[in-house]
């Protein structure tokens, strides 16, 4: 059982928890080729955030404007 981040209500026993990703990061990854001594990069995203939500609370964040999220993520700290 978890609590939900959207809705604040307790999830039900057995429930599936939704992980909605609120905040991300660039990262650089680096690679190395120890046979011909080559270094190279790649990039991408790193999770910074998550937040559980029971599938009523997913459905809330999906009906959300993208101002609304933000909005909601800052309350969050």
């Amino acid at each position: 059982m978890f609590k939900c981040a959207i809705t604040g209500k307790q999830s039900k026993p057995g429930e599936k928890c939704n992980r909605i990703v609120v905040a991300t990061r660039p990262r650089e990854y680096k690679h190395r080729d120890r046979e011909n001594e080559e270094e190279w990069f790649s990039y991408g995203n790193e999770i910074v955030r998550e937040v559980n939500a029971t599938d009523e609370g997913l459905a809330l964040w999906n009906e959300l404007t993208e101002e609304e999220k933000s909005e909601f993520v800052k309350g969050l700290a």
